[in-house]
């Protein structure tokens, strides 16, 4: 099964009152236990003055679902707080991509891959990395 784990980091203002918020996908082969292979990984990187909101974080995890390669069929995962706990059938309708929360031990891996990927790239622009988006949303 191909699924695409997900996670955003910098939901919280900057000292300068910005939002620094970095959406990771990791898409990857899995089935209920293993994480076979990791197939691309993408990140999406925005700087506002806007706090998130369900419709912003949908439309950022789109921007970085679109620059990943994913097979047709895949499953978006994340973590229940990533969406304000909101109920999948609603992620998905705005997402416009099938979603669950990670239930298995397998999906959980993956979404934690996508943690430490945002995180990490959120750590790299609070210390001045800079970061080139390419037209489809993802490193240039």
């Amino acid at each position: 099964m191909n699924i695409v784990g997900v996670d955003v980091s910098g939901r919280h203002a900057e000292e300068d009152g910005h939002y620094n918020r970095i959406t990771a996908c990791v898409s990857a082969e899995v089935d209920g236990f293993n994480v076979f292979t990791v197939r691309d990984v993408n990140v999406f990187v925005v700087c506002t003055r806007e706090p998130p909101n369900l419709r912003t974080l949908t439309e950022e995890v789109s921007r970085a679902l679109n620059g990943l390669d994913k097979d047709d069929e895949y499953m978006v995962v994340a973590e229940p707080g990533e969406f304000f706990g909101e109920p999948e059938w609603r992620v998905s309708a705005l997402l416009g991509a099938p979603f669950k929360y990670a239930e298995t031990v397998a999906e959980r891996e993956v979404v934690e891959m996508a943690h430490k990927l945002a995180y990490g790239v959120y750590r790299g622009v609070k210390m001045g990395l800079k970061v080139a988006q390419s037209p489809s949303g993802g490193f240039g």
